[in-house]
């Protein structure tokens, strides 16, 4: 839940406190109206790969299909696998 002001700061920590793999879930959806706010910084899938790219990430596919398919068998929550992505260093 990351206010947009701080999106940069907290690419840059990322960034910079990453030493080979970042999983990450990223939300594409606003709260419903009059729900309190939860995705604060909603982006779309594609918006966040141009992100991560452009913090130098590279976009682990089979990493991200692997997890993804780890995570059907029950040990995590049905919404992560809508945005569950994996990226390497460099």
């Amino acid at each position: 839940h990351i206010d947009p002001a701080s999106l940069d700061i907290f690419m840059q920590n990322l960034a910079s406190l990453t030493k080979r793999r970042l999983v990450l879930t990223w939300s594409r959806s606003y709260p419903p109206r009059g729900a309190p706010p939860q995705h604060v910084c909603p982006l779309k899938t594609k918006e966040v790969h141009l992100l991560l790219k452009s913090y130098g990430f590279k976009f682990d596919s089979s990493g991200s299909r692997n997890l993804k398919e780890a995570l059907k068998s029950g040990s995590g929550y049905y919404w992560w696998l809508e945005s569950l992505s994996v990226w390497s260093v460099g």
